[in-house]
């Protein structure tokens, strides 16, 4: 976003410009898009994870690849990065999904929801 401001007559106008996302044909291999995991007792926690941007093909094989439920391997595949302060490798993500039962349907859930349904304004 950018503001211009203009002065006009004793009355200060502040101008927002939003600058609109360029479509190319070959996107970014990965985009960052904020989940909220479940914590039982408290209120969802939002972690910004990194994805592996995939098209309508790959997204097919994904889902094929995964259709008999949801693991580990289904994160790291889906996954490159994370904001926690724990590094991201195997270990840590069976560590958060041991953790947080709920945290694999919200992680793989919150990917395919932004794949398929890309928020206006990404």
């Amino acid at each position: 976003r950018h503001m211009k401001v203009v002065r006009v007559a004793r009355a200060t106008l502040f101008i927002w410009s939003i600058e609109m996302a360029k479509l190319t044909l070959k996107p970014d291999a990965t985009f960052r898009h904020t989940v909220k995991i479940p914590v039982p007792g408290a209120e969802p926690a939002d972690v910004k994870f990194e994805f592996k941007a995939r098209g309508r093909k790959a997204m097919k094989e994904f889902t094929e690849k995964h259709k008999d439920g949801w693991t580990a391997d289904t994160v790291l595949d889906c996954v490159q990065g994370w904001d926690l302060e724990e590094a991201f490798d195997r270990q840590n993500v069976e560590i958060l999904l041991d953790s947080y039962p709920m945290a694999v349907f919200a992680v793989v859930n919150g990917y395919v929801e932004e794949v398929f349904n890309a928020r206006e304004g990404n």
